[in-house]
């Protein structure tokens, strides 16, 4: 049985190999290889003349006008997005100086009050289109934005340019500095009508003296400061050989100095002052007081001084010598007129002084008088009473 199928196997594979033709080659002409863009780019096969033949001159430049082709309509949609966003501009500008009756031919100043108003949905149109990153927006959005800009501002109250609103917005600035003039005399007058003279001057003495004593004592604090700096940066200079032990020559000539001049701080001693102690305990107030006090009575010498001897060298400059003895009899007449004049203003004042005392004296008298009166006829009054009563308990005995 085996046998017998093995005899029919070999006879159909006999009657195969006759049917069929033993060569198996394909034709491969038309076929396609993906893999390959110029054979299966239509850009490439569109400029083939034949199916094997190409020419690449000519295709190099069909691909160059094709490029420069693209580049123009890329410009053209920019320029046409440019105006498109500039048209857009001009319209919202437009409707706003519609709403708010603005007319631009006019050359004057222009002040209008507007009214602010926007919807929920206007809202979040304008915050879609901030938010947005796209180098071209969408149409929709820009026209949806342009609703919401047509009634985005509205005039509130309408004013001329000619009212009296605009003309004292225009003496505003005017107006402060005349504030800003006239307070000073102002405060004068408050302080001299409700505080006398006397307080007066003594509260800005004892102002400018309490300033005086903060500045003093504050520059003395930077000056503490400053020489701490120094020494500071000397020590960092000499890598901390400040407290370094000396040699014999040189505490033998320190001896020797002392002997000269007043000893020194060590500058170990200082570096270690600078260390612990805080330069706030190191300013004296006493010292500052006095310094203050000092320079209020003695520090207008040198100023004056100064101010004199520029005033002499300019006043006898280029000057002939029998100008120059005028111009001294005239420097020494007038501070003894101005001296006259001030003897006979507080001469003035001293009486008339006295004479407001004398009258307010001259008030007082009368009721002084009129008390006395009154009280010695009480006296004689109780002292006939006394009497009588003194008679009748007699005469009862």
């Amino acid at each position: 049985m085996s046998s017998v199928s093995l005899l029919f196997l070999c006879f159909i594979l006999l009657f195969i190999d006759a049917e069929i033709d033993v060569d198996l080659s394909v034709d491969k002409t038309n076929w396609i290889d993906p893999s390959d863009p110029f054979s299966s780019s239509t850009l490439f096969r569109s400029h083939l003349v034949e199916p094997n033949k190409c020419d690449p001159d000519q295709n190099l430049q069909k691909c160059i006008q094709e490029y420069r082709n693209l580049h123009d309509e890329l410009l053209a949609l920019r320029i046409n997005r440019a105006n498109s966003v500039d048209a857009l501009m001009k319209h919202v500008l437009r409707r706003f100086m519609e709403k708010l009756h603005i007319n631009l031919n006019d050359s004057g100043s222009i002040f209008k009050k507007a009214q602010v108003t926007l919807s929920q949905h206007d809202l979040s149109v304008m915050r879609r289109y901030l938010d947005t990153e796209k180098a071209v927006e969408e149409f929709g959005l820009r026209e949806d934005l342009r609703a919401a800009l047509e009634n985005f501002l509205v005039e509130s109250d309408i004013r001329s340019d000619h009212s009296l609103f605009t003309f004292l917005h225009n003496l505003l600035p005017y107006i402060m500095l005349l504030n800003v003039i006239l307070l000073i005399p102002a405060a004068l007058f408050f302080l001299r009508s409700t505080v006398s003279t006397q307080k007066l001057v003594t509260f800005l003495l004892l102002s400018t003296f309490c300033w005086s004593c903060y500045a003093t004592y504050m520059r003395k604090y930077q000056e503490i400061l400053a020489e701490r700096f120094l020494r500071t940066d000397a020590v960092f200079r000499r890598e901390g050989g400040v407290c370094s032990p000396q040699g014999l020559l040189s505490e033998a000539f320190d001896v020797m100095l002392s002997y000269v001049r007043i000893k020194q701080k060590s500058e170990c001693l200082k570096a270690y002052e600078d260390e612990l102690i805080a330069p706030l305990w190191q300013v004296d107030p006493l010292q500052v007081i006095a310094e203050v006090l000092s320079n209020f009575f003695l520090g207008g010498l040198p100023a004056s001084g100064t101010h004199l001897n520029l005033f002499f060298n300019n006043f006898f400059v280029d000057t002939p010598f029998h100008l120059a003895l005028v111009k001294m009899l005239f420097a020494i007449a007038f501070p003894l007129a101005i001296a006259y004049a001030i003897y006979l203003y507080a001469n003035c004042y001293t009486r008339k002084q006295q004479k407001n005392s004398e009258k307010e004296q001259r008030r007082i008298k009368p009721k002084e008088t009129t008390r006395t009166a009154i009280s010695r006829s009480n006296s004689q009054a109780e002292l006939i009473v006394s009497s009588a009563e003194s008679e009748t308990s007699q005469n009862s005995n």
